[in-house]
C-alpha cells in the first residue's frame, strides 16, 4: 500500500458573502429557504449531507468520555497524580496551591523566559515573574492593577482597539489587588498566582459581568453573581480576574469578528489589521499582548487552538470534562472543552493545575481518572539529552493530512517536529480512515448543538422584555437558517454514531504512536475585513473558515487532548502573511495532560534557544518509499525565535 493510501479530506470551497449579498441570502433564508431548496444548494459545499443514506453499526456516543484510558498501570513514570479525589472540590486544595510554586523554579540551561533573552527571542511575563518583584517589593499589586486599568483603557481607545478585554470595572480590578497586596505585606500570599492578572471568555459566569457570549443583547443588565468553576479555581489561588473577554458571537466561527456587540472585532497583537482567531480570540489577544498571564477559553472546534496559534501563545485542551463546564453557556455540549491559554509553558501548567480535576456538582467530571502532572523531575530536566520527555517519544504523523495547507505554515511546524526527532523523539508514519466522516460529523454536532442554544437564547431575551427584537449578526443568521433548513435529528445522531467510531480510530492510533502531530491551523490569520469593522455586516467565508479548522475536529469530536505551540513566524512572503505567527498542535490519548505539557515545555525550549533553522520554503522532512522519513540536514537560514508582538503593554515595567 502507498504510503498515506485512503485521505480523504476535502477542501471546501464556497462564495464570500458581504454586504448586499449577504443581506440578501439571509433574508431569502430565512423566508423561503427550506421551500425553495435554496438553503440545500447553499450548504451542499460543506459535505454536510454526505453521511445520509449510509449505515453505521455504531451505537451513538453523546459525550466523548472515554475512562481510564490508558490504565493507570501504563502511565510512564513522569507522571504524578494530583486531586484524586473521586467526587472532587469546588476549590483547589491548599497542597495543590502549594504545589505550583515548585514547577516555576527552574535550574540549569533549560530556564527559558528571562535567561534567554541573549538568544533574541522575546521573553514574556510570567507569574513567577509577578511572584518575584512583589516578593522582594519590586512593585505591589495595587500599584500593578493600576497600570493595568490604565493599559486596558488604551487598548480599547487606540485605532484600531485591540478589543481583548471588552468588560471590565476599575474598582473591582483595584479591590481584588487590595486584598491581594495585604496578603503579600503579612508574607501570606495564597500561592504563586497571589496577584496575578488573568482573563476569561465573555462565554462564561464572572463576577459583576454579564455572560454576553458575544452578542449585542443577551444577559444585558443581568451580570453574574459568581464565577465560573474553572475560574473560581484560579480565584482561590489569588489571581486578580481583569474582566471578560471578546469572543466570536455565539462561537459559531473562528474569525472573532464581532460586527453587532458594542466594541467590534479582536484584534491581533502581531498585526492589528488581522483577526485574532476565535472563537476565544479575546483571550488568546490578552494573553499575548501582555494584559493577562493566563486567560480561560472554551474549545468547540479550534476556539482555543486557533487563537492561541494566530496570537503567538500556549494552549492545551484538556480532554473531554477534565475541567468543569460549570458556569460556561450550554453552547456545545459535547465538543467543547474548557481550558488555558498562557505565553509560556509554565504558565500553562499552572493553569491547567489550578483548574482540572472533579467538581461535586458536574456528574461527568467525577467519572475520569485522576488527575496526572508531570513530576517536578520531568519538568526540569524536560530537554535533558538523556531522560528528557523527547527521548523515545512516539511521535505519529500522516503526512498528506499534516502537510495539506499553507506551504510556510506547514513547514514552520515541520521544523519543530525535526528539532524533536534531533532530540530523541522517533517519528513514525500513521494513517487515520474517514477523515472526511470525522469532519462532517464534528460540523452536524457542533452546529445542531449552538443552533438549539441559540434559539433558547432568543426566547430568554424576549421573554424577559417582550417589546424587544433581539437578533444575532447576519452572517450568524445565515448560518442558523442553513441550520434549521437543512439539518435534521437523524443527522444528529448518525453525528453521534460517527463519534463512536472516532474514538475507536483514536485508540487505534495510540496503539501507534505516543502523540500525534498536526498543523494548527491551515493558515495564518486573515485581515480584518471592511465588512468586519464595528457596525458592518460581516461576511461569510466558509472557505477560509474551514482552512482555519482543517486540524481541528479529531479533538473535539473524540474528546481528546491537544496542546498548541508557537512555531515562529511566516516568513515575509506574501507580504499579506508576513511575520504572522504560526503553530503545532500535539494531540495525545484521553487523560494524557501530563505529557502534553511535557511536550509543551520541551518545544518551548527548542523555540527559546533559536534552534529552528531551516531554508525557507524547503521541507524539513523528505517522505520515502513504504513511507520511511529522512531528516534533511539542517540550512543555516533565518533564525525563528519568539518575536515581540506589535502591541505588548509592559506591565511590569
Amino acid at each position: 500500500m502507498e504510503p498515506n493510501a485512503g485521505y480523504n479530506l476535502r477542501h471546501l470551497q464556497a462564495p464570500i458573502a458581504s454586504g448586499f449579498s449577504l443581506r440578501a441570502l439571509t433574508f431569502l433564508l430565512e423566508t423561503i429557504g427550506q421551500q425553495s431548496g435554496l438553503a440545500a444548494f447553499l450548504t451542499a459545499p460543506t459535505g454536510n449531507f454526505s453521511l445520509r443514506g449510509r449505515s453505521f453499526e455504531e451505537s451513538p456516543t453523546l459525550l466523548p468520555i472515554v475512562i481510564d484510558y490508558p490504565k493507570s498501570s501504563e502511565v510512564a513514570h513522569y507522571a504524578r497524580v494530583v486531586n484524586a479525589d473521586s467526587k472532587g472540590t469546588v476549590l483547589p486544595p491548599q497542597e495543590l496551591l502549594d504545589l505550583l510554586l515548585e514547577y516555576t523554579n527552574q535550574t540549569g540551561a533549560v530556564d527559558v523566559g528571562r535567561k534567554l533573552v541573549d538568544t533574541g527571542s522575546f521573553a514574556f511575563y510570567t507569574a513567577r515573574d509577578y511572584h518575584d518583584a512583589y516578593s522582594k517589593k519590586q512593585t505591589n499589586p495595587i500599584a500593578v492593577a493600576e497600570r493595568l486599568v490604565a493599559h486596558i483603557k488604551a487598548s480599547n481607545e487606540s485605532y484600531p482597539a485591540l478589543n481583548s478585554i471588552v468588560q471590565y470595572e476599575p474598582e473591582r480590578i483595584l479591590a481584588q489587588a487590595r486584598a491581594s497586596a495585604e496578603r503579600w505585606a503579612a508574607g501570606k500570599p495564597l500561592s504563586v498566582l497571589d496577584g496575578v492578572p488573568v482573563t476569561c471568555k465573555e462565554e462564561a459566569d464572572i463576577e459583576g459581568y454579564e455572560r454576553r457570549v458575544g452578542t449585542s443583547f443577551y444577559a444585558r443588565g443581568q451580570p453574574s453573581t459568581s464565577n465560573n468553576a474553572a475560574l473560581a479555581r484560579l480565584a482561590a489561588g489569588g489571581a486578580i480576574v481583569l474582566g471578560a473577554t471578546n469572543m466570536h458571537e455565539i462561537g459559531f466561527d473562528v474569525s472573532n469578528i464581532n460586527t453587532d456587540a458594542d466594541h467590534g472585532p479582536a484584534r491581533n497583537p502581531y498585526n492589528v489589521m488581522h483577526v485574532t482567531g476565535g472563537s476565544s480570540g479575546g483571550s488568546a489577544s490578552s494573553v499575548a499582548s501582555g494584559l493577562a498571564v493566563i486567560s480561560v477559553g472554551a474549545d468547540g472546534g479550534g476556539s482555543l487552538r486557533i487563537p492561541a496559534s494566530h496570537c503567538g501563545v500556549f494552549t492545551i485542551k484538556p480532554t473531554h470534562s477534565r475541567i468543569p463546564a460549570l458556569g460556561w453557556a450550554p453552547l456545545d455540549a459535547s465538543t467543547a472543552h474548557v481550558g488555558p491559554i498562557a505565553a509560556t509553558a509554565t504558565d500553562l501548567l499552572l493553569g491547567y493545575a489550578a483548574m482540572a480535576g472533579p467538581h461535586p456538582e458536574d456528574a461527568a467530571s467525577q467519572s475520569l481518572p485522576s488527575v496526572r502532572l508531570p513530576t517536578l523531575e520531568a519538568w526540569r530536566s524536560v530537554l535533558d539529552s538523556g531522560k528528557g520527555v523527547l527521548k523515545g517519544l512516539c511521535v505519529g504523523i500522516f503526512w498528506n493530512y499534516f502537510r495539506d495547507a499553507d506551504v510556510e505554515y506547514v513547514n514552520n511546524a515541520e521544523k519543530m517536529v525535526l528539532e524533536m526527532a534531533r532530540r530523541g523523539a522517533e517519528i513514525v508514519e500513521v494513517e487515520i480512515p474517514d477523515l472526511e466522516d470525522f469532519r462532517v460529523a464534528h460540523l452536524l454536532a457542533i452546529g445542531s448543538e449552538i443552533t438549539q442554544e441559540a434559539d433558547a437564547m432568543l426566547a430568554s431575551a424576549r421573554a424577559r422584555n417582550p417589546n424587544s427584537n433581539p437578533s444575532f449578526s447576519l452572517p450568524n443568521r445565515l448560518n442558523l437558517a442553513a441550520q434549521k433548513a437543512c439539518m435534521t435529528a437523524a443527522d444528529y445522531v448518525t453525528s453521534m454514531k460517527v463519534r463512536t467510531r472516532c474514538i475507536q480510530r483514536m485508540k487505534e492510533l495510540f496503539n501507534k504512536c505516543d502523540v500525534f502531530v498536526l498543523p494548527t491551523s491551515g493558515d495564518v490569520a486573515p485581515p480584518v475585513p471592511e465588512e468586519g469593522e464595528k457596525g458592518g455586516t460581516g461576511l461569510s467565508d466558509l472557505t477560509t473558515s474551514a482552512m482555519c479548522m482543517r486540524f481541528a475536529f479529531l479533538g473535539n469530536l473524540s474528546g481528546i487532548p491537544a496542546i498548541s505551540v508557537p512555531t515562529g513566524q511566516h516568513p515575509p512572503f506574501p507580504a499579506g502573511k508576513s511575520r504572522l505567527p504560526t503553530g503545532l498542535q500535539v494531540l495525545a490519548p484521553w487523560y494524557r495532560e501530563d505529557l502534553l505539557l511535557l511536550v509543551a515545555k520541551a518545544c518551548e525550549g527548542i523555540l527559546e534557544e533559536g534552534a529552528l533553522k531551516v531554508e525557507l520554503g524547503k521541507a524539513p522532512f523528505e517522505v520515502e518509499k513504504e513511507g520511511s522519513v529522512k531528516k534533511v540536514d539542517r540550512v543555516e537560514g533565518e533564525k525563528v525565535v519568539r518575536k515581540r508582538p506589535d502591541v505588548w503593554y509592559d506591565v511590569l515595567g
